[in-house]
């Protein structure tokens, strides 16, 4: 790992699931970062632009088992993208740019400290999500869009509550925001919480279906 930095973005790519694991990012780094794991360790691939992560298919018989440490260096624009989903991820993003975050097979007990966006910056939960919570800037636009339905849902500060079927959510002016994070979860949500502090007027209402 000893890439230079530069400021073109750069992508971090985990395959098989990210267990146990923190991601942050620091101005002070010589290459484009540092990694640490616990566990049955992975194989690494980085380049100019690229860190590759990949866990084996067999042999580590728990998530729990293995973890890792990852520090960005915080200069680059990052697109994050996780595959096999994410299980006790905390991910302080707020020291860097952000391109978009995409976590296949699920979230849970996770995580997301973003960044002011620049753009519109998607960050994409397939496969559900429980216990996860997002907190953006004070004040940042937000677009929420939940494909079947959720349990236990918290803007700011106010409960929602259940709703099934689709629901979606935007601030309020979304439309004169051109930098704003547009958040998709597929697959269902429980214990979901947003908070931008973006002081919704009114608790928002599902777009199809009812309240559960």
């Amino acid at each position: 790992m000893t890439t230079t930095p530069q400021q073109s973005p750069a992508r971090l790519v985990i395959h098989r699931g990210a267990a146990r694991t923190t991601i942050s990012a620091s101005p002070d780094l010589d290459r484009l970062a540092d990694l640490w794991f616990t566990g049955r360790q992975p194989d690494v691939a980085v380049t100019s632009d690229t860190v590759r992560i990949s866990y084996p298919l067999l042999g580590n018989p728990s998530l729990r088992a293995r973890g890792a440490s990852i520090v960005l260096h915080a200069e680059r624009a990052w697109a994050v993208e996780i595959d096999g989903g994410a299980g006790e991820l905390d991910a302080h993003l707020d020291a860097t740019m952000v391109q978009s975050i995409h976590i296949a097979g699920g979230a849970a007990r996770s995580t997301l400290v973003l960044p002011p966006p620049v753009g519109v910056v998607p960050v994409t939960i397939t496969g559900g999500a429980s216990r996860v919570a997002v907190r953006l800037p004070e004040g940042t636009a937000f677009d929420l869009d939940i494909h079947r339905g959720v349990k236990d849902l918290t803007l700011d500060d106010q409960f929602i509550g259940a709703v099934g079927g689709r629901f979606r959510v935007r601030s309020p002016g979304l439309r004169d925001h051109h930098r704003h994070y547009h958040i998709t979860v597929g697959g269902g949500a429980s214990r979901l919480s947003v908070t931008a502090n973006v002081h919704l007027t009114a608790p928002p209402q599902p777009r199809d279906g009812s309240a559960a």
